[in-house]
């Protein structure tokens, strides 16, 4: 058939053409080898090391830091300007400067300020930096905060063992009280057991016979002031005279003696009415010392109350501060912590990379081979010479699609053998095959056109070069479209290196069912691609 003449033609050419042969097959090697060994880190949060970081430390204490992903570099003493200084120059992608007293302010609780300065015109290595020392000061604000929170800690700890005393001793007080309490109302109750009544007329008897006693007193007391005067009269008529010496003294004595009988009974008289009993202070006293003992119980009742309300608080506030100082100062200063669980485990950057890398490296050597052999064969005539023959257009681009569709498998199988020496098996299924051969398809069109519409190599090249690099840009496998303004999202995400990215993602890295959409428009694409050159070889088969 003619269709296979013309693909052994060009097989034939392109092995005679060693060098463009191990172009095309060395460099998706390299390629792939430069970026496996770039990506192909541990984890991708390794992906970036050996970061030169210089510290100016003019702390008193000068503790030393250790940072993963840095090589630290001391600056030594007076070294605020140079810390500014050598970031500016280059020669370190960032510094931090800690203050004079930075430890000392810490524990004063004045707190203090770290100085980073950062090379921001190295995007990748800035946010890494930046994050970095942020993560660093974080940690030191959460030990900071635990150690703070543990000598409160420690503080109401001894306040708690304080308050439980209290709380013991005011128990203790509480329960004598109510001892206290208990026997003022035992008290009070025998007081008002006592009957005074029969006491009162016990008292009335006796006061009675007091006021009996008196009067027959009183009235003896006149008596003997009558039978005084009388004898004073007497002896005062007889004496001296009439009756002998003898018989006045005994008279003068006799009333010497009435009076100071009489003198007596005035004053047991007066003894006996100050002795005589009244029973209403006596009431007055037992009624005040009841009231004063109900005042007293009252009192007590009103203490012991406040002393169990007083007890019950010191209790719940010790069994807050047990609550409070029994939980971890770290869960506290970080109540919340983050647990990141990736969800396709630990890969390796390279290995999320690596098949959109193959397309990659598949779309700019297809376009770039393509492009030049159809400006080739333009300029040699060997493309006029063969749609003069009974070929025609259709045939023969159909002829080329065959003949790099081989070379692209070649490429193909280049790739995956070099992406297997770091570890990364790409499934070969049937989706997988079908996005792989549109996409080839693609790509080979894209270069047939470029190559149709130039002039010369040179002139392809440049133009394989604009279509493919903002393909390359806008194909959400360096730079995502979350990024980008929305404008180029739209006009990015129906390019066909994204959507063959894309649909090889879903299928590999999430594990999903191939995206027909996707394969819908690439088929289009590649069909109008296909019609354009079609058009463009009819139109001008030959270069001027």
């Amino acid at each position: 058939m003619k269709i296979i003449k013309l693909v052994k033609k060009d097989l034939k050419l392109f092995r005679r053409d060693t060098k463009t042969l191990a172009l095309t097959i060395l460099a998706p090697i390299l390629i792939l080898f430069i970026l496996g060994n770039i990506f192909g880190q541990t984890t991708s949060s390794k992906s970036i090391t050996g970061l030169k970081l210089g510290i100016c430390n003019l702390d008193e204490e000068n503790k030393e830091i250790e940072i993963p992903l840095f090589k630290i570099e001391y600056l030594g003493k007076y070294c605020e300007a140079e810390a500014k200084e050598l970031v500016l120059n280059g020669k370190l992608k960032a510094s931090i400067l800690i203050p004079n007293n930075f430890s000392r302010d810490i524990k004063e609780g004045y707190g203090s300020e770290i100085t980073l300065y950062v090379d921001n015109s190295k995007t990748q290595t800035a946010i890494m930096a930046s994050e970095s020392i942020k993560a660093l000061t974080q940690n030191i604000n959460e030990k900071i905060g635990t150690e703070f929170i543990k000598n409160a800690w420690n503080k109401l700890n001894e306040l708690n063992n304080k308050l439980k005393f209290v709380v013991t001793e005011a128990s203790v007080a509480k329960d004598q009280t109510i001892i206290l309490q208990a026997k003022i109302i035992e008290l009070q109750t025998n007081l008002s057991k006592i009957d005074t009544k029969k006491i009162e007329e016990e008292i009335a008897i006796i006061n009675q016979t007091v006021l009996s006693i008196t009067n027959n007193t009183y009235n003896i007391n006149s008596e003997i002031n009558n039978e005084t005067e009388l004898l004073k009269d007497i002896y005062n008529s007889t004496c001296p005279g009439q009756i002998g010496p003898e018989k006045c003294l005994a008279l003068n004595k006799t009333i010497d003696n009435l009076y100071l009988i009489n003198d007596k009974l005035i004053n047991n008289t007066q003894s006996i009415n100050t002795k005589s009993i009244n029973i209403k202070p006596i009431n007055e006293t037992k009624n005040a010392i009841i009231n004063q003992l109900q005042e007293l119980n009252s009192t007590f009742f009103n203490y012991t109350n406040n002393l169990i309300g007083i007890i019950d608080e010191l209790n719940k506030t010790t069994q807050a501060l047990d609550t409070y100082t029994s939980r971890d100062p770290k869960n506290i200063v970080r109540a919340v912590t983050l647990n990141e669980e990736k969800v396709f485990g630990e890969k390796t950057y390279f290995e999320f990379l690596s098949h959109g890398l193959i397309l990659v490296l598949l779309l700019f050597t297809i376009i770039l081979v393509s492009s030049s052999n159809i400006v080739y064969e333009r300029k040699s005539g060997t493309l006029a010479r063969t749609l003069l023959s009974p070929t025609s257009i259709p045939m023969f681009l159909f002829s080329k699609l065959i003949f790099f569709l081989m070379i692209s498998i070649i490429e193909l199988i280049v790739m995956l053998i070099t992406i297997r020496l770091f570890g990364i098996a790409i499934p070969i299924n049937k989706p997988i095959l079908i996005i792989l051969l549109i996409s080839s398809a693609n790509f080979i069109f894209i270069g047939l056109i470029l190559g149709a519409i130039s002039n010369s190599e040179n002139t392809a090249l440049l133009s394989s070069l604009v279509i493919a690099l903002p393909m390359f840009f806008l194909s959400n496998l360096f730079f995502p479209f979350e990024i980008m303004p929305k404008f180029m999202k739209i006009i990015g995400s129906n390019l066909p290196l994204t959507l063959s990215i894309d649909s090889l993602d879903k299928i590999i890295t999430y594990s999903t069912a191939l995206d027909i959409n996707s394969i819908i428009k690439l088929t289009i694409i590649t069909i109008a691609i296909a019609i354009l050159t079609y058009l463009a070889i009819k139109k001008k088969p030959i270069s001027e």
